[in-house]
């Protein structure tokens, strides 16, 4: 007898959209393997949960380890820009006739040293 609501069936996890592009991307991935990749980014987000407060006050340990799970997760859901594992590095900062990049500025109008 139908009550009219669809069930859920038994072992049936809920997917993200990125985790059905990926699974799309790579020709459906069976349960487990959707599972791993689920509890593989659960971490990830986790370590940016505790990392991130600290590299935004300004921790380079924790900002270069903020950076190394974002470009993991970045290679996970196929967001690169180069299309492959290749590391895409950011243009140099722009500096001022004495040579200062605008952080080198900011840092001495506020007395921060580098």
């Amino acid at each position: 007898m139908s009550t009219g609501t669809p069930e859920k069936k038994p072992g049936k996890t809920t997917t993200t959209p990125a985790e059905r592009r990926l699974a799309a991307q790579r020709g459906g991935r069976d349960l487990l393997g959707r599972s791993a990749a689920a509890v593989y980014v659960m971490r990830l987000e986790a370590m940016l949960r505790v990392a991130m407060p600290k590299a935004l006050a300004g921790d380079l340990k924790a900002a270069e380890h903020c950076r190394r799970v974002l470009d993991q997760e970045a290679r996970l859901y196929g967001l690169n820009a180069a299309g492959d594992d290749s590391e895409v590095r950011p243009e140099p900062p722009e500096r001022d006739a004495h040579g200062r990049t605008v952080l080198d500025r900011y840092r001495q109008r506020h007395g921060r040293r580098s």
